[in-house]
């Protein structure tokens, strides 16, 4: 569900791409021709590093997590007549979350780069809110693109698009208790079955295939297995 748009002539004088969806990055240096990823309302500029993007259509944040070297983000700050440029870095294991149509920009941690005029960035960015998050572990989010795919304390809400794009299906939650299960494991090349199965040994969970839809039920009868061990633990305040 992920889709690259590039002009013919790219390398040449130009290396910008448009993203929608999700990619990771391993650009070379070239500082004649910086590279440029337009992502819906974000201009991220690498020279040479390793960064990955996620930008899909019908989510309202877009995530840029960089692995090596250092990039910048642009952000224009939509005020008519003003050409400045806010823009934020990104260092090793950092991770920028940007929420679409926002009309504040708050930054962890920024700082102001020289100005840039508007037509030296070809995308029409809107002010954005802006959270970054220091020292994370770029393998929870880049393990995508491997056979190993990685997630630690992931909500079942949060995995359930994930699984959608990797298997190529549509997943309905008949209980709506289910969503804020979470969950932490590494999988490796298995099956939506297999990977199915491996959710109902975590969770009680019960799920149907029909064709290309999924369908996700509450196991009444083993959620008492899984509730019992925690009302018997020591009341800690923790």
């Amino acid at each position: 569900d992920t889709k690259i748009n590039y002009q013919a002539d790219f390398g040449k004088n130009s290396r910008n791409v448009i993203l929608e969806g999700e990619a990771f990055f391993n650009v070379s240096e070239n500082k004649e021709i910086p590279f440029r990823v337009h992502a819906s309302e974000l201009c991220i500029t690498a020279l040479g590093t390793s960064f990955n993007v996620k930008a899909y259509s019908d989510e309202n944040v877009i995530e840029t997590t960089l692995e090596t070297g250092e990039i910048r983000i642009d952000n224009l700050d939509g005020k008519k007549g003003n050409s400045e440029v806010e823009t934020v870095f990104l260092k090793p294991n950092q991770k920028a979350v940007f929420l679409r149509n926002s009309s504040n920009l708050t930054l962890d941690s920024r700082k102001k780069a020289a100005p840039v005029k508007k037509n030296e960035v070809s995308a029409i960015i809107k002010p954005l809110s802006i959270k970054i998050d220091s020292l994370v572990d770029t393998k929870l989010t880049t393990s995508w693109k491997d056979s190993r795919w990685i997630f630690k304390s992931e909500k079942l809400s949060k995995l359930a698009p994930v699984l959608e794009r990797r298997y190529d299906v549509t997943i309905t939650f008949m209980d709506s208790i289910l969503v804020n299960y979470k969950f932490t494991g590494t999988l490796k090349e298995e099956s939506l079955e297999q990977v199915l199965k491996a959710l109902t040994l975590a969770a009680p969970i019960r799920f149907e295939v029909a064709r290309n839809k999924v369908y996700l039920f509450e196991d009444q009868e083993q959620r008492s297995k899984y509730i019992r061990p925690v009302k018997q633990q020591p009341n800690d305040n923790h």
